[in-house]
């Protein structure tokens, strides 16, 4: 695997399509890949959104309020030991 490609648009789909089918956490594994993917949110910003973050209307295009991150580095890459720390 080659860490610098990212996935096409068919293999989005097929990775999606297909942990969805995986139970009982099927949604979930799908929910936060997918945001990573069609929202192109980066894992912390997705780890911190909440449903109150959502504005999904019944039809069309729905908004995602980016209210802060979360990221967390490995060890080898901090002095504390990859601390998390709020983006906030």
């Amino acid at each position: 695997m080659d860490k610098r490609v990212v996935v096409n648009a068919a293999q989005a789909r097929a990775l999606l399509s297909a942990a969805g089918t995986q139970r009982p956490s099927g949604p979930g594994l799908v929910a936060f890949p997918g945001l990573l993917y069609y929202a192109a949110l980066r894992p912390g910003e997705a780890v911190t959104l909440r449903a109150a973050d959502l504005r999904l209307p019944d039809d069309g295009w729905g908004e995602l309020l980016l209210t802060g991150s979360t990221p967390e580095a490995g060890a080898s890459w901090t002095d504390n030991a990859g601390a998390a720390r709020s983006g906030s």
